[in-house]
């Protein structure tokens, strides 16, 4: 996975991004003319933010295809929560029981665009391909942004500050 952004700078947000690349299930039914999509996964980035990602959504396209796979995808996003909204996705795949999709996604962060691909295998019949916009629904459960949402952000509670213990 290389994305050439021609900008040495965003080229290497790419590369960072792609040390800890998000994996998703992916459900998808292509019936001809429509397409729906749905995923599930983890999301883990460079700052140690862990989130559980979920998207839904449909649009169109061709083929017949019905498939679920095991997706690794990657893509310039900073923090796992650049992957928040709506984004725009192409996908292509086929099978006749194993299945292979790849996949491409575009949205927009507060840290500015977010381009990625995945490329997938799992189970699945026929070959279709689609255009779908999803939205994606981004849950922290680890690191500084799950923090960020905790009531106990900005206090440190150690109970034991100040003593010496041992356990025997």
């Amino acid at each position: 996975m290389i994305y050439s952004l021609g900008v040495l700078e965003e080229q290497d947000i790419v590369k960072k991004s792609l040390r800890h690349p998000p994996l998703t299930v992916t459900f998808n039914l292509q019936l001809g003319p429509i397409t729906i999509q749905a995923n599930t996964g983890l999301a883990v980035d460079n700052s140690g933010n862990i989130a559980v990602i979920n998207a839904a959504g449909g649009g169109g396209g061709v083929g017949l295809h019905s498939s679920a796979n095991l997706v690794l995808q990657g893509s310039n996003a900073q923090t796992v929560d650049d992957l928040r909204g709506p984004f725009l996705n192409t996908s292509a795949g086929a099978g006749a029981v194993l299945d292979a999709s790849v996949d491409s996604f575009y949205g927009k962060s507060d840290h500015g665009p977010v381009v990625g691909l995945g490329l997938g295998v799992g189970f699945g019949a026929g070959a279709g391909a689609g255009v779908t916009v999803t939205t994606t629904s981004v849950s922290p459960i680890a690191g500084p942004i799950a923090g960020r949402n905790s009531p106990l952000t900005g206090t440190s509670v150690s109970p034991m500050a100040g003593r010496n213990c041992s356990v025997n």
